[in-house]
């Protein structure tokens, strides 16, 4: 199965203050989004991180990545500055990316591109992250934010992503 996620912000203390994150400090924070991810993905699975992985060292940031099940293509978020570390574990990194999951086109990024002038464009869909849910989980219609502060802290698939309704 394939799955969409960002914005886990691992190891991330203040994101928690920022948004409204329902955890006691960054180690229940970590523990929830990765044991949320291992009931989800299967070690077969792959998962589409639209950015902002970890926060700390490299070795941090590859520690977090031997926790997690699947395999990852990570889609550099601003503030993801320890890519190197993860390509040497086999997380795949790059900068934006369209798909075309059983015949759903998508643009995947981590910030919201509100430059696309004109929908539809030859992507139907437009995931992202960033945001942390403050335009809700869609906005103009074809944008859905994949992060986790829309999801319950859980990767998601297409099926879940476009059957879901525009709040959060």
């Amino acid at each position: 199965m394939i799955f969409f996620t960002s914005d886990t912000h691992f190891g991330h203390a203040n994101i928690i203050k920022y948004c409204e994150r329902p955890f006691a400090d960054r180690g229940e924070m970590n523990d929830k989004i990765i044991a949320n991810w291992n009931a989800v993905v299967g070690h077969e699975d792959m998962v589409f991180h639209l950015g902002d992985f970890a926060f700390g060292s490299a070795e941090y940031a590859k520690d977090i990545r031997s926790r997690l099940n699947g395999s990852i293509i990570l889609i550099k978020g601003n503030h993801d500055r320890k890519t190197h570390a993860l390509e040497q574990v086999g997380v795949e990194v790059c900068g934006e990316r369209y798909i075309e999951i059983g015949g759903v086109n998508l643009y995947l990024r981590h910030k919201p591109n509100f430059e696309l002038s004109t929908w539809p464009h030859e992507t139907k869909w437009h995931f992202h992250g960033h945001t942390h849910g403050h335009y809700g989980r869609r906005h103009h219609g074809w944008m859905i934010d994949v992060g986790v502060d829309c999801w319950g802290f859980t990767p998601r698939t297409l099926d879940e992503i476009l059957a879901a309704p525009a709040q959060a």
